[in-house]
């Protein structure tokens, strides 16, 4: 059901829609219970990535959001199901004392009639995606939404698919502007007067 994106300390999964419980009204599922899959899922038994927020997300395709997260002390985990539609998640390790600081990947997550994916991205990463088709996401988070906390560096530092940079035809102003992870890291080093 999950699977480890190496090096990454990054899950991903897939819910087989043949378990959920259909009739003519529709369905009703469970994606994650606490008790499920003990030995598969390694986050849920520790504080730090108990879901405590979550949101859901409608894209265009062609959008791309992100890379965003929000610095200590209230560092967020994402699980993100992808409900409808393709996405490629991208993710960066912003962890400074990770063996796999500021290395980047991506994952195509593609949901279809038969199964629901999705991934868990742990505290301490910067995170974002591209939607290929119009894509409803729902995500839990593992801290609350902190304002003064919040952070984006801009979404080319990460490793895409080379299709996406000429795909994209709607950002944020915040993400079009969002600085490097180079820069980024400059300012934070800077003190402030």
């Amino acid at each position: 059901m999950f699977t480890i994106v190496p090096p990454f300390d990054v899950l991903t999964f897939s819910i087989p829609k043949l378990g959920f419980n259909l009739d003519p009204r529709g369905f009703n599922a469970t994606l994650l219970n606490q008790d499920m899959d003990k030995e598969l899922w390694p986050y849920k038994t520790r504080d730090r990535h108990a879901i405590v927020q979550w949101n859901f997300s409608y894209s265009n395709a062609g959008t791309m959001r992100g890379m965003h997260f929000q610095s200590a002390p209230y560092e967020q985990g994402k699980l993100v199901y992808v409900l409808e539609g393709h996405i490629e998640d991208g993710f960066i390790d912003l962890r400074e004392d990770s063996t796999i600081y500021r290395q980047s990947s991506s994952v195509s997550l593609n949901s279809t009639d038969s199964n629901i994916v999705g991934i868990y991205i742990p505290p301490g990463y910067a995170h974002g995606f591209f939607a290929y088709m119009d894509s409803m996401l729902l995500y839990g988070l593992t801290n609350s939404y902190f304002p003064d906390f919040e952070e984006c560096i801009h979404w080319s530092d990460i490793k895409w698919p080379k299709d996406i940079t000429y795909r994209v035809q709607y950002l944020s102003k915040r993400d079009t502007i969002a600085p490097t992870l180079d820069q980024y890291l400059l300012a934070q080093s800077v003190p402030s007067l």
